[in-house]
């Protein structure tokens, strides 16, 4: 259990009923002497005695809330626990609303009797239907005041944060297509040398001095070199576009589109970086959203990955441009990366950045997802979902990208990531 901390805690109270009451009978009193208005000042004092005394019970009163976790999978239930400890030495009957952001809540409303300097547990659950950021919401206490005639709230806020994550499928390189640097291909380039581990030692021919071995050299009276070892990976730039495409008529298709792809990709990005991260390989992760998150992380290391991914959100008309970000990347960009793209949408403006990123990567690879995929435990089915006007300038564009040899793959409705994937070569 992680508990949460308080951040804002407040008591309202609505007695206008109350108020108009008390008008009245203070009018009352001027115009008539009467034992039933002597009666009516005794209950209406009573009244605001109680409310006077529920009113400093409520605000002395603690709310401890917390969470069985804070990291959780879609669909998997969540239990918050709270106490509730009455400080003072008056009884209070109250009800709770434990949660207003906490989906397929187990209890919508607890009926309370707290005794005086007395604590009570309660126990709700509930469960997250779609990734990301969530919030369970702040919990309110209320209080009926006598005849109904005013009511008393208690509001606290927490400083909480859950992430909801996906269930990625399980996918496997089995052409390690992302991972050869440079397939069926002679280069000048000795990509990868490891400078700790020498290979084998040689004659000098032509060489640079950094690789002369000085000690051999005078022990055998002729200059000699050292070949490296190399390892076996090149490193992986994953790049994963959130956002509304460039050049696009945004309607309530593109919407319903952009939020449907923005939960898969975000399966498909987890997918990759779990296999890649079970091998070792070294992963940069770029999100291009309402701002660029940027995340690497050595070895193994898979779970803050997710992290980036959930917590990142795409927007419908972003300050940054893809093609800025692609524009940044070129410089840096080196012949032992392999670039994965993951988008929704091509324009015109991305290509010349797209080819101008393969002269000097190992590889480009692009991803466009506009209808999302397919699960693969779901059987392929008919598909009625019929092409977007837009869809067919994309491939036009990718037949250019494929011409300068960059990998591009088109996914519809009914592919499944694994096909796809098997599909890259």
């Amino acid at each position: 259990m992680e508990a949460s901390r308080t951040s804002k805690t407040r008591v309202t109270c609505e007695s206008k009923a109350l108020r108009l009451l008390t008008i009245f009978i203070l009018a009352m009193n001027l115009v008539l002497f009467s034992p039933y208005v002597l009666i009516a000042d005794a209950l209406v004092a009573m009244v605001w005695a109680d409310l006077v005394q529920k009113s400093a019970v409520l605000k002395r009163m603690a709310v401890k809330r917390s969470l069985s976790a804070t990291r959780l999978f879609v669909q998997e239930r969540i239990v918050v626990t709270y106490r509730f400890a009455n400080n003072t030495g008056v009884g209070i009957d109250v009800v709770c609303n434990p949660s207003t952001d906490l989906p397929n809540l187990s209890k919508r409303e607890i009926k309370l009797r707290l005794n005086p300097k007395a604590e009570v547990m309660e126990e709700v659950s509930g469960v997250y239907y779609t990734l990301g950021q969530k919030r369970v919401g702040p919990v309110s206490l209320f209080y009926e005041g006598l005849f109904g005639l005013f009511g008393i709230w208690k509001t606290c806020e927490y400083d909480e944060e859950i992430l909801v994550f996906p269930y990625f499928e399980e996918v496997v390189f089995e052409k390690e297509v992302l991972r050869q640097l440079l397939p069926g291909r002679n280069t000048a380039y000795r990509l990868l040398e490891d400078a700790t581990k020498v290979k084998t030692t040689r004659e000098y021919v032509d060489e640079p001095l950094n690789r002369m071995h000085w000690k051999l050299s005078a022990r055998y009276g002729k200059l000699m070199t050292k070949d490296f070892d190399t390892t076996a990976l090149g490193r992986v730039h994953l790049v994963v576009d959130m956002n509304m495409p460039e050049g696009v008529v945004v309607n309530d298709a593109w919407r319903h589109m952009r939020l449907r792809y923005e939960e898969q990709v975000v399966n498909a990005a987890g997918s990759v970086l779990k296999e890649l991260k079970k091998r070792g390989t070294s992963v940069r992760l770029s999100i291009i959203g309402e701002q660029v998150w940027e995340s690497e992380f050595p070895r193994t290391e898979f779970v803050m990955y997710l992290e980036s991914l959930v917590r990142a959100k795409g927007v419908e008309n972003p300050m940054v441009r893809t093609t800025e970000v692609l524009a940044a990347y070129a410089p840096q960009a080196s012949l032992d990366e392999t670039i994965l793209l993951m988008t929704m949408h091509l324009t015109e403006r991305e290509i010349p950045l797209l080819v101008k990123l393969r002269a000097r990567c190992a590889k480009v690879i692009v991803w466009l997802m506009p209808y999302g995929y397919r699960p693969f435990s779901y059987h392929r089915s008919r598909s009625f979902e019929m092409p977007h006007p837009e869809a067919a300038k994309v491939l036009e564009y990718s037949k250019i990208l494929e011409e300068n040899r960059i990998i591009v793959k088109f996914f519809l409705d009914n592919d499944a990531l694994q096909e796809v994937i098997d599909r890259v070569s």
